[in-house]
């Protein structure tokens, strides 16, 4: 005689291979989109890093001063310079780059008078060498291709090895001599922007955090 349907232990059975399946595969489709975003965030940071090579061909050849992101308009002028993303936002057009798509909490917008903190969106630059308070001469940097300019960051600017934890501001690096600020948010890793106009992404284990050698000017 046929039987009518499944018994208990075969959907059992069933219901354990969907979930070992679903097991497989949910990481593998989440590493997939992570992807995606790192391939979009990877564009941001050439559109800036472009944009950043476009203002130094009209200021001297001199990089756009102040590592950090949006300025803090409750702040005294005196005490607020203006960053490097409103020195640039005339070549973007765009503030939206601003925000990492894997991190949207980022500024995208310039804060409104009386509101928000300085150095707020998901891009930094390289505080120290490339984007101090006054900016650089392109001349300066002997190796362009070997020079980091920017990269995803909890705020406006990055710091290499050997600044980190000089400054007061937090946070400050607290795995030295690796370096600070850097978000390493896309699989392990984050993408960054060098002199030269390139983009490479790199993950958090490389020697990138651990020596001055990409950071200074070489």
């Amino acid at each position: 005689m046929r039987r009518g349907g499944f018994t208990l232990i075969e959907l059992l059975v069933v219901i354990a291979i969907i979930a070992i399946l679903a097991a497989i595969l949910f990481p593998v489709f989440a590493r997939a989109r992570e992807k995606a975003r790192q391939a979009s965030c990877q564009s941001n940071v050439k559109q800036i890093t472009t944009a950043a090579i476009m203002y130094c061909q009209d200021y001297d050849e001199t990089t756009p001063g102040h590592g950090c992101g949006w300025r803090d308009y409750s702040l005294p002028q005196t005490n607020n310079e203006c960053c490097y993303a409103q020195k640039i936002q005339p070549y973007i057009k765009n503030t939206q780059l601003s925000a990492c798509p894997s991190d949207p909490a980022r500024l995208a917008q310039p804060p409104p008078t009386g509101t928000a903190r300085r150095d707020g969106n998901g891009y930094g630059g390289n505080l120290a060498y490339v984007a101090p308070r006054v900016g650089r001469p392109l001349a300066f940097i002997a190796r362009p291709a070997e020079t980091i300019w920017y990269s995803d960051a909890d705020r406006g600017y990055i710091r290499a090895p050997t600044c980190c934890g000089v400054s007061t501001t937090t946070p400050i690096c607290t795995q030295a001599p690796r370096v600070d600020n850097i978000n390493w948010r896309h699989n392990e890793g984050a993408n960054f922007g060098w002199v030269d106009g390139h983009v490479k992404w790199y993950k958090q284990t490389d020697s990138i955090q651990m020596t001055n050698y990409y950071w200074d000017l070489n």
